[in-house]
């Protein structure tokens, strides 16, 4: 859940950005993120959200070092910052892998599904 979500506040696509980085901590670790806090707590933590925050990556696993970066532009807690969706498509850690237009193109076929 991003901080605005949390605060009762208006939101709009970035939420799904927050998201997306949670769901990458969750591929990671197999947890997902504050898994550790009760829900109420979380809620609480996400509503002071002052910076972005700290993205546990397990020891035992191989990460390309450009994810850190890219998931720390996911969890911005001012929406205003938080990177966009077409900011992250050309992210080092997607355009290594492959084109922008090939990852829009797949989304669109997602989306169709």
């Amino acid at each position: 859940m991003a901080p605005e979500v949390a605060r009762g506040d208006k939101y709009g696509v970035e939420v799904d950005i927050w998201s997306l980085g949670c769901v990458m901590i969750e591929l990671c670790t197999g947890e997902p993120p504050l898994y550790y806090l009760e829900p109420s707590h979380v809620i609480v933590q996400l509503k002071n959200q002052k910076e972005a925050p700290f993205i546990p990556v397990k020891t035992d696993r191989v990460v390309s070092p450009l994810m850190i970066p890219f998931m720390e532009l996911c969890f911005l807690p001012s929406k205003i910052n938080r990177a966009s969706a077409d900011h992250l498509l050309i992210h080092p850690f997607l355009s290594q892998v492959c084109e922008p237009k090939d990852l829009q193109e797949l989304l669109s076929l997602l989306s169709m599904g």
